[in-house]
């Protein structure tokens, strides 16, 4: 029976590969499908369809920071999140810590995308 990478295993490994001598850290409690749904969102912002790629809201957002990082967030929120919690909802049913990990991480990646791409 194969064995399912929790999030933290994964980030741990990534962390020692990358030269750290220490584990980061327990990190946020998430689940393996969180985990899906966080890489799953990452995907539709960064691929190639021009309605849920990071493109469009950044067309729209202000030439400043802040309204990039928000535009990412609403847009990551609509295209990504909303639809993937609502086709969830039973599994995630008593996941409620885990849910709000899981958004709070969304929105430091759409923060992170914005700094990362903001000129």
């Amino acid at each position: 029976m194969p064995h399912v990478l929790t999030v933290s295993e994964v980030r741990k490994a990534i962390y020692l590969a990358a030269g750290g001598r220490k584990s980061p850290g327990p990190g946020e409690t998430s689940t393996a499908l969180l985990g899906h749904l966080f890489h799953e969102t990452f995907k539709i912002l960064t691929g190639p369809d021009p309605e849920g790629n990071l493109c469009r809201p950044l067309e729209q957002a202000d030439h400043d920071l802040s309204s990039w990082e928000k535009q990412l967030i609403e847009h990551a929120y609509l295209w990504g999140v909303g639809p993937q919690l609502s086709r969830h909802r039973l599994d995630l049913q008593s996941s409620s810590t885990e849910v709000l990990n899981y958004w709070k991480a969304v929105q430091k990646l759409c923060k992170w995308l914005a700094e990362v791409l903001f000129q």
